[in-house]
C-alpha cells in the first residue's frame, strides 16, 4: 500500500516542527504518534511517500529540505524509510493521499492538481470549522473518500452536516486520541481530593474573526467551549467540588496563546491530575472531545463528559468507565456530589477507565487500527472507479 503524506514537517500536529521550535515551541503535537508509526513501523509493508509543496524556487526547496529532516530527527522519524516526491500525480491509484483538510484544501492549487489523481483522499479534519465553507468546498471538488476526526462528525456536528452534506455520507472514520506516554496513574485512589479537576484553554472571541465567520454565524457564540467559560465564570461560586486550571486566552490581547502555553508549563498537568479522583475536559461546540479526557483517564481519574456519541462510538459506557452529563452545569455539580458521596462507585469507574485508555488508546493499537481501515477504504475505493 502506498501512503502519501502531505507535507507533515510544516504541520505543529504532527510533531514538533522546525519553525515551532524556533519560536520555543518543543512540545509534540496531539497526532505526533502516528506519522513516527507510520514511517518507522508500517513502512515494512507499505511505501511511505511525504509530498512536499511545489515550488520553482531552489532557496525554498533547500529551506523545507531542512525542515523535512529536522523534522524526522527530532520527532525520532526514519528519513531513510521514506520517498519524497513534489508531484501527486506519482501517486497512484491504489494509494492514499493522506493530509489535514485545513492545511491543503485552504487554497484552491492543491485541490486542482488533487482532482487530477483517483487515488483515494483522506483527509484530517481538526479545526475543521475554520473557513470551513472554503475548505468544504474544496473538498468536495476533489472528492474526499474518507474524513477523519476523533469523533463521527455525522453525528455531533451540527456545522459539519450542514457544510459537508452529501460528501461524507457514512464515509467517517474516528481516530481517537492517544495520551502521551507521560500520563500515568501514580497515586492511588485513596490518597486523591474528593473533588473534580479541570484544565485546558479558553478562547473567547470578539467576533472579528473573518476565517471563523460561518461558526459565529452557526452557534451565536463567541468560544469554541462553552462549558469551559460557563467554569471559568462560576470557578468561586463550585470551589467545593471543582477545581478549576483553566486560562483565559483571549482574541482581544489579554493573554496570548503563547502565555497560556507559558502557564502549563509552568506546572506538571500529570501531577496534578494524580490529585485528583474525577476530572473534567469540556469538549467543542463543534462537536469534538477535548485530548483532556484520555490524559485524565490514564492518570487514573473517573473522567466526566457529556452522554454524546463522541464517547460512545469509542467504546465509553457512562457510569461503566466513565460518568456521563446532560452538558449543563447543574448536572455536572449533580454528579460530582452524588458520586463525593459514593467512593466505591467512583472508584470502580476510575479503574475501569484507566484499563480501557490503556488497551484501547496506545498508539500502537490506534494506528494499527487505522491502516487497517485504509486498507479497507483503498479496496472500496478501487471497486467505485472501476
Amino acid at each position: 500500500m502506498q501512503i502519501v503524506i502531505f507535507s507533515p514537517h510544516d504541520d505543529p500536529i504532527m510533531g514538533v516542527t522546525l519553525d515551532g521550535y524556533l519560536r520555543g515551541n518543543k512540545a509534540g503535537g496531539k497526532y505526533s504518534y502516528l506519522p513516527k508509526l507510520l514511517i518507522n513501523k508500517h513502512s515494512k509493508d507499505n511505501e511511505i511517500y511525504i509530498l512536499r509543496r511545489h515550488h520553482s524556487s531552489l532557496r525554498y526547496k533547500a529551506k523545507d529540505l531542512l525542515r523535512l529532516l529536522f523534522w524526522c530527527f527530532y520527532n525520532k522519524i526514519n528519513f531513510f524509510n521514506l520517498r519524497i516526491i513534489s508531484d501527486i500525480g506519482q501517486v497512484c491509484d491504489s494509494g492514499i493521499f493522506f493530509a489535514s483538510a485545513r492545511r491543503s484544501m485552504m487554497d484552491a492549487p492543491l485541490s486542482e492538481l488533487a482532482k487530477k489523481v483517483n487515488t483515494l483522499k483522506v483527509f484530517h479534519m481538526t479545526h475543521f470549522a475554520l473557513k470551513i465553507n472554503k475548505v468544504s468546498e474544496n473538498i468536495k471538488s476533489v472528492g474526499g473518500h474518507l474524513l477523519v476526526s476523533e469523533a463521527n462528525l455525522l453525528k455531533t456536528s451540527g456545522i459539519f452536516l450542514k457544510y459537508y452534506s452529501g460528501c461524507a455520507e457514512e464515509n467517517i472514520c474516528i481516530l481517537p486520541f492517544v495520551p502521551e506516554e507521560r500520563f500515568k496513574k501514580t497515586k492511588p485512589f485513596n490518597r486523591r481530593k474528593n473533588i473534580a479537576c479541570v484544565f485546558g484553554s479558553l478562547n473567547v472571541f470578539d467576533g472579528t474573526q473573518g476565517y471563523l465567520s460561518e461558526f459565529f454565524r452557526f452557534y451565536n457564540v463567541n468560544t469554541y467551549h462553552p462549558m469551559r467559560k460557563i467554569i471559568y465564570e462560576n470557578r468561586e461560586a463550585i470551589r467545593d467540588c471543582i477545581d478549576s486550571f483553566i486560562t483565559l486566552v483571549s482574541a482581544s490581547g489579554k493573554t496570548s496563546p503563547k502565555n497560556a502555553n507559558k502557564y502549563y508549563k509552568s506546572f506538571d498537568i500529570v501531577e496534578h491530575l494524580n490529585e485528583y479522583r474525577m476530572a473534567i475536559a469540556p469538549e467543542e461546540i463543534i462537536g469534538v472531545p477535548a485530548i483532556g479526557f484520555v490524559e485524565a483517564m490514564a492518570c487514573g481519574c473517573a473522567y466526566i463528559g457529556r452522554e454524546s456519541p463522541m464517547y460512545s462510538d469509542v467504546g465509553l459506557i457512562s457510569g461503566v468507565n466513565y460518568i456521563g452529563y446532560d452538558g449543563t452545569l447543574c448536572d455536572l455539580i449533580e454528579k460530582i456530589r452524588y458520586y463525593q458521596k459514593h467512593s466505591a462507585e467512583l472508584k470502580l469507574i476510575a479503574d475501569a477507565g484507566v484499563l480501557y485508555v490503556n488497551e484501547n488508546f496506545s498508539p500502537h493499537v490506534v494506528v494499527d487500527r487505522f491502516v487497517m481501515k485504509l486498507r479497507s477504504s483503498i479496496n472500496a475505493n478501487l471497486n467505485s472507479i472501476k
